[in-house]
């Protein structure tokens, strides 16, 4: 199987990630070619993930050497009108409400883009059946699959939970990229007043490029670096683990999200978890008091009270440890690729 992969990113977004281990599999394990069509900005950008994994990287494009094309994310998908191609096109989806909610095409265009695709793929029902559903019911049910995403297991062994002893700092962790839409300035907010009484400190792992969508008052406040703050910027995914394994709490205020996998590796690591409550998460099998606790999105009081309570109670943050372990546990990585790999064969044989 020769593929060619379209997308802007290969960097450290959930998208690029999943797509960047999907390809990993395809060329190391089932022996797949697979090339991305790139820039030069790109080709420099992206070297050290194309080598690590097996991607090749190409300039000029020549479709009669490839089998499928695989476009990563609605924002990539327009490209599709640049191949002009005789092969069949995959759109992966991992947006949701904020795309849609910011898009400049017409419902009529966003209908005809979503009609070039031979197959689309979701992440969940509810980005086919609520978000996106207008553009795409008239599509033959073939041509539309949903294939949630897997969690890869950790390197790292989850263990019973560890709770500070007292006086001692209780550790949050956030992981995204730091933008408006994650919501960081919320949490940021709630453990800064929270530190006037209790000790604690959170992380914030991911990006800091966007930070400044959040306006000039926040990059400001970022640069103060309060000691109950640490905004650590990108690191090696598999330091990220590392971070995880050693806090008391992972926190995800975003309040839009399609299928993240932060909280869900997080509570691999039997990590408990607080999240902005989302639509996409019941479908994915976050349960409020279950496997996690959710909390209006913005709603800083109420995510004060969720953080307290996780810290306050032993017997209510190894409940949601067990809960949330067990929820990444029902979605292996393997599933997954088995799914993905099975849909892309099959629209090649089509």
């Amino acid at each position: 199987m020769k593929i060619l992969s379209l997308t802007h990113s290969y960097g450290a977004d959930g998208a690029a990630i999943m797509l960047n281990k999907t390809i990993h599999y395809w060329v190391n394990e089932l022996g797949w070619t697979v090339a991305a069509a790139v820039n030069e900005a790109m080709e420099v950008l992206y070297q050290a993930d194309f080598k690590k994994n097996g991607i090749q990287p190409v300039k000029n494009v020549d479709l009669k050497n490839y089998d499928v094309v695989l476009i990563n994310t609605l924002l990539d998908a327009p490209q599709i009108d640049r191949l002009n191609a005789s092969i069949p096109v995959v759109l992966w989806v991992h947006e949701g409400e904020t795309w849609l909610d910011n898009s400049t095409m017409t419902a009529g265009d966003l209908t005809r883009l979503f009609a070039k695709f031979n197959l689309i793929i979701f992440q969940t029902d509810w980005q086919r059946l609520e978000v996106f559903r207008s553009f795409i019911y008239r599509l033959e049910k073939n041509r539309v699959a949903v294939i949630p995403n897997g969690i890869t297991p950790s390197y790292l062994a989850a263990t019973e939970i560890q709770y500070p002893i007292k006086d001692s700092t209780f550790r949050v962790v956030n992981v995204g990229s730091v933008y408006a839409r994650k919501r960081q300035a919320d949490l940021a907010s709630v453990i800064e007043k929270m530190a006037q009484d209790t000790s604690i400190i959170c992380k914030f792992i991911g990006d800091l490029q966007h930070a400044h969508t959040f306006g000039p008052e926040f990059t400001h406040y970022i640069n103060q670096k309060l000691p109950c703050h640490e905004w650590v910027g990108i690191i090696p995914h598999e330091q990220i683990n590392t971070e995880l394994a050693q806090a008391n709490l992972f926190c995800f205020p975003s309040g839009d999200e399609s299928f993240p996998l932060a909280p869900l590796e997080a509570a691999n690591l039997k990590i408990p978890v607080v999240m902005a409550d989302l639509a996409p998460y019941r479908q994915i099998g976050w349960k409020h008091e279950v496997n996690c606790l959710l909390y209006p999105v913005g709603n800083l009081a109420e995510l004060e009270k969720a953080i307290r309570r996780v810290q306050e109670d032993p017997m209510l943050a190894a409940k949601l440890a067990q809960g949330g372990f067990e929820l990444a546990q029902s979605l292996p990585f393997d599933t997954y690729l088995k799914q993905i790999t099975k849909a892309i064969e099959a629209i090649k044989i089509a």
